[in-house]
Formats: structure tokens, C-alpha cells, sequence
């Protein structure tokens, strides 16, 4: 193993290494456990014999035997957690995390690098201490720290760059662990992939508010479409990690470019439908369109077709272009991308992230096509949740054949490498 991170290959070195370690720390782990467990059934199955008998002296032998080999596991932990606090020593500036695949443990605050997390969809753990990572305890530390910037600022009291630093490499560390970053791969900048596109950047922060969020340092158009995607990821993992919810065990999978054959001016061709979001349950399957628009927004369902508002001017989307033609679109390349589904269980979502108003149909049941559309954070008749549950149990009420689809299998076939959206950086998460 290489202890030189100055060499040309000595990154590489060092990131072997450090999974090396994590590898070994978490069997490590696994034996202090065993090791508990059969220190406590020996106290429990001697518990019955009488003192000062050779039976009492050989049980209470092993369980100290157990309580040694557990304490000399604890140790070497020790040794290597230091050994890896070491290589990760030049990594410390976050803005270099991106480039070189390191994060920081929400828990222990531990950096690693990100091929070492542990675990896989909605249950990642911190190679170092083992304690879950996700986006929860990031998100209680970032909003003191933002009410306490913002509480600086009001007051005129001091300079807050040392706490906007922290409050920087904080929000970084979480955008960098969450599960929309690990199943997505999305950059926090790309210049422009092809000719029409000039590309964006952004940077991770909190607001004054407290809240994570995505600030836009150029375009902006394109981080507000990502900030969207991302907000509609962040609200059905919560409801797939809700054990009341209906959607509880569902699995998602983000920004997928699924890939299907297809033809164009007579000729035979790759088609390529770049899918914002897919929800695959075990009864169907949901396909969604997120859109960021902060306008009056007015849905006619008959018509299939969209109006938008915005400072007096509208524009209206009727079925064959906009929101309502891509969803479609979406909604048959994954038919076709994945024969196993049943057409009448695979529905298309438009989902309004913070519109000004949504009126007319939204929230009403698939109109033709399959289609349905709704605001993404409201909890009334205009909200996505009702008639996502409505789907849901008319399916369950008619089980599918051979106790419905493998999500899991389903799910690792939308993230294989030909099916993901053409991004320098390779997805690191699983299911």
C-alpha cells in the first residue's frame, strides 16, 4: 500500500488504501458485535449455576475471553481510524471534495472517500464509525448555523466569514452524501455539453432561512431546473422511507437517460428521453417531469394541455410539445425500456415545484395518456400525494401475476451505464 500522496499515483494509492482500511474496520466491527452477543449468552446460560463451581469459574473464563478479544478488535480500530485520518489529511479543503470523491461523516464528521461508503439505497453508512449517513443531521447543524449568520448580519456584531466557511463545507458535505447526488452524479458545474447548451455552476449553501439550497452562480435557468429535480427527489425519498406511507419500499431513481430504439425520417435510430425521475413500486410504475416555474399555472386535463402566466403574459402547452409531450415520451421509452411493465400500471407525473398558483385539473386522476399533473409541496387537491395513492391502491386491489416487479432489479437496470445521463462524473450509489 502507498503512503505517498505527492506522486502521481499516489492518489490512487491513497484511496486504495483507505478502502483497505474501511474494509477491515467494518469487519472489525462485525466481530466486536458477534463477540457481544456471545459474551451476553454465556452470562446468561451461566447465570443458573452456582458459585464457586468449576461450571461458574469455566463460563465466567469465556466470557472474559469474549470481553479480551472484543477490547483487542476496539484497539486496532483505533490504530487504523488514525491511519486513515492521515490520508485523508490533505483533503481537508472542501473545495476540492468534488474532484477527488471526499465527503464528511454527518456523524463522527469523519472524511472519507465516497467509494468507501457502505451499504446501499436509503441505508449508507460511514465506512469510519458505522453510523448512518444522510442528509438529516447535516441539515439540524446547517440550520443553527444559518439562523446564527443571519443573526450576525442583522446585528452588524462581527465578520461572519469564518462562520459562512463552516456553513459552506457543511452544505457541501451534505449535497455530496445525499442520495440524489451518490444515484445521479450530478456536478456542482458543467460547461456546456454540446453546442446549444452554455452549461451552469453552483454552489451548496443554506439559506438565511435555514434551509439547503442550490445557489445559482451562472445559469441559472439550468441550476433551477436541478434545484427542482432535486427538491422532487428529496420529497418522495421521504415518503419511500415512511413506513405509513404508501409508497414505503418503492425505489427511485433519479436524472435517468433511458435509451431506446426508435426511428427518425425513415431510418432506425438511438432515441434518448432524459427522465427526470422514475418511482418503481412493486404493484407500477411513476415517470416525472419536474418543472421549476414560478408562474400562474392552469391545467386542463381534457385538453391535456398546460397555461402559463407569468407578468401578464400566457402561453399555453398544448399535448404535443412542453411538460405534457415529455412526460409521454418518457412514460413509453420505459415501456419499451423495460418489457415487464404493464402500460396500464406506468403513469406520467408533472410536478409544479413552487408555482405562484396551479389551478384547473391538477391533482384530478391520470387524464388520457396516463397522465396527471400536480404541486409537488401541497397537501390539498392540488397535490401530487392523493391521486399517487389512488393509483397505488386501485393496482393493489388487483395484484400483478408472480407477486409483482423486482424494484430492485428494475432499478439497477435504469442506473447501468447506458441508461445515465452523459455527465463527467460516474454515479457511486446503488440500490
Amino acid at each position: 500500500m502507498g503512503d505517498c500522496i505527492d506522486e502521481r499515483d499516489g492518489r490512487v494509492d491513497a484511496r486504495d488504501e483507505a478502502r483497505a482500511i474501511a474494509e477491515r474496520i467494518g469487519d472489525l466491527r462485525a466481530q466486536v458485535r458477534n463477540l457481544a452477543l456471545a459474551a451476553e449468552n454465556e452470562r446468561e446460560s451461566g447465570s443458573g449455576v452456582a458459585e464457586g463451581t468449576p461450571e461458574a469459574g469455566y463460563s465466567e473464563f469465556i466470557v472474559a475471553d469474549f470481553e479480551e478479544r472484543a477490547a483487542a478488535c476496539g484497539q486496532e480500530i483505533g490504530w487504523l481510524r488514525k491511519r486513515h485520518d492521515e490520508i485523508m489529511g490533505p483533503y481537508s479543503n472542501f473545495a476540492i471534495w468534488e474532484e477527488e470523491g471526499v465527503a464528511e461523516c454527518s456523524e463522527c464528521g469523519s472524511l472519507f472517500f465516497l467509494v468507501e461508503l457502505r451499504g446501499r439505497f436509503m441505508a449508507r453508512t460511514c465506512p469510519l464509525c458505522g453510523e448512518r449517513v444522510h442528509e438529516g443531521p447535516f441539515d439540524m447543524r446547517g440550520f443553527k448555523l444559518a439562523r446564527e449568520r443571519r443573526r450576525l448580519e442583522r446585528r452588524g456584531e462581527a465578520d461572519t466569514g469564518e462562520l459562512e466557511t463552516e456553513i459552506r463545507r457543511l452544505a457541501m458535505a451534505r449535497y455530496l452524501t445525499s442520495e440524489w447526488y451518490l444515484l445521479s452524479g450530478t456536478p456542482t458545474s458543467l460547461l456546456g455539453y454540446d453546442a446549444t447548451q452554455e452549461g451552469y455552476s453552483f454552489t451548496p449553501d443554506y439559506r438565511n432561512d435555514g434551509f439547503f439550497c442550490l445557489r445559482a452562480e451562472y445559469g441559472y435557468a439550468e441550476v433551477g431546473g436541478i434545484s427542482g429535480e432535486m427538491a422532487l427527489f428529496d420529497s418522495l425519498r421521504r415518503c419511500v422511507n415512511d413506513p405509513s406511507s404508501p409508497l414505503y419500499g418503492s425505489k427511485i431513481v433519479p436524472n435517468v437517460n433511458l435509451v431506446t430504439n426508435g426511428s427518425k425520417g425513415g431510418r432506425l435510430t438511438v432515441m434518448r428521453n432524459q427522465t427526470d425521475c422514475v418511482l418503481l413500486h412493486p404493484e407500477g410504475a411513476f415517470v416525472f417531469e419536474a418543472k421549476r416555474w414560478r408562474s400562474h399555472i392552469a391545467v386542463d386535463a381534457g385538453r391535456k394541455e398546460v397555461r402559463v402566466t407569468k407578468r401578464g403574459r400566457t402561453r399555453c402547452f398544448p399535448a404535443g410539445e412542453g411538460p405534457v409531450y415529455q412526460v409521454t415520451a418518457n412514460r413509453k421509452a420505459l415501456l419499451k425500456r423495460c418489457p415487464g411493465l404493464d402500460g396500464q400500471r406506468v403513469c406520467g407525473v408533472v410536478a409544479f415545484v413552487e408555482p405562484n398558483s396551479l389551478s384547473g385539473d391538477a391533482g384530478s386522476l391520470p387524464c388520457g395518456g396516463g397522465v396527471f399533473f400536480g404541486e409537488l409541496k401541497a397537501t390539498g387537491k392540488s397535490g401530487l400525494r392523493n391521486p399517487i395513492e389512488k393509483c397505488i391502491a386501485g393496482w393493489s386491489a388487483h395484484p400483478m401475476k408472480g407477486g409483482g416487479l423486482d424494484v430492485v432489479a428494475m432499478a439497477e437496470t435504469l442506473l447501468s451505464e447506458d441508461n445515465r445521463y452523459e455527465l463527467p462524473i460516474d454515479p457511486v450509489g446503488r440500490m
